[in-house]
Parts: C-alpha cells; sequence; structure tokens
C-alpha cells in the first residue's frame, strides 16, 4: 500500500493561509501522512514557503523520515543536498528524482514503480491507483488513505 503524501501539509484540500506552516506541516505528519513542504533560501536563511519565504525552517522536522523537501530553486537545492534531507527540484518535467532515489512525478504522470511518487492534485480516480507505488501526494490524501 502506498504511503500518503500531505502538499504542503494539506489533508483535505487546500488551505492557502496554512500551508507551509510548520505548525501545519507538523500536524500533518503527526496524524501518520508523509509531508511535502516547499522551501526556499533567502539572504542566507532556509525557509518554508512556496512565493516566497514565510517562515524560518526547522532542521529537526525536515530530517524526519516522509518529509519530502521541494526546493524552489536551484540555490534551495544545493542548500538541501548539503544538509542530507530528503529532497527534489523541478519544473514541469514528467518525473525527477529525489536525493533519496524515488521518482517524484508531475500530475498526469503515472508510472507504475515500486519507487514511484504520484502527485494528484484532483486528477487521480482512486480505482486507479497502483497499490504498488511508493507514494500518492495530494490536498486531499485523506481520502486515498480512506478509500
Amino acid at each position: 500500500m502506498p504511503i500518503f503524501i500531505a502538499h504542503r501539509g494539506n489533508i483535505n484540500g487546500v488551505n492557502p493561509e496554512e500551508e507551509n506552516t510548520l505548525s501545519y506541516l507538523r500536524r500533518a505528519h503527526e496524524f501518520g501522512y508523509g509531508v511535502e513542504c516547499d522551501l526556499q533560501v533567502h539572504n542566507d536563511v532556509l525557509y518554508f514557503g512556496h512565493d516566497e519565504p514565510q517562515e524560518p525552517v526547522d532542521y529537526h522536522f525536515i530530517s524526519q523520515p516522509n518529509v519530502f523537501c521541494h526546493a524552489k530553486s536551484v540555490d534551495t537545492m544545493i542548500v538541501l543536498l548539503n544538509s542530507g534531507v530528503h529532497c527534489f527540484y523541478h519544473q514541469k518535467d514528467d518525473m525527477t528524482m529525489t536525493s533519496f532515489g524515488y521518482m517524484w512525478c508531475y500530475p498526469g504522470f503515472h508510472p507504475k514503480d515500486k519507487r514511484a511518487i504520484w502527485l494528484d492534485l484532483g486528477n487521480i480516480p482512486i480505482p486507479s491507483i497502483d497499490k504498488k507505488i511508493y507514494g500518492i501526494c495530494g490536498d486531499n490524501v485523506n481520502v486515498f488513505k480512506n478509500a
């Protein structure tokens, strides 16, 4: 069975006010979900945040199992690689490899492999999920977990 990864900490839908905040990410992780968080470097400090820096990163949190760090720039990816956390960087590629060797897939690209992580932003019918993939990431992962 795949693991379920809360996109930006979302479990039950998009929540722009809370996304990528440490408390929101931590809550999803404590509920047993993996977590994808957006990170960026600003003035040599690493921050949570998708479009702009939100709050400084807690390195202990991002070093935990099943936390997937999405670098929002090449400079951020360099910092993350040097810190040893599970990270990836991509634009609109079908997929990219994470630093731990998983295939992080763009929405709509669904390879059937034990190291694939599918990104669902509302377009994957539950019956079509391959039970042998590593994980699925989305804003409504509670729907998949309880299906």
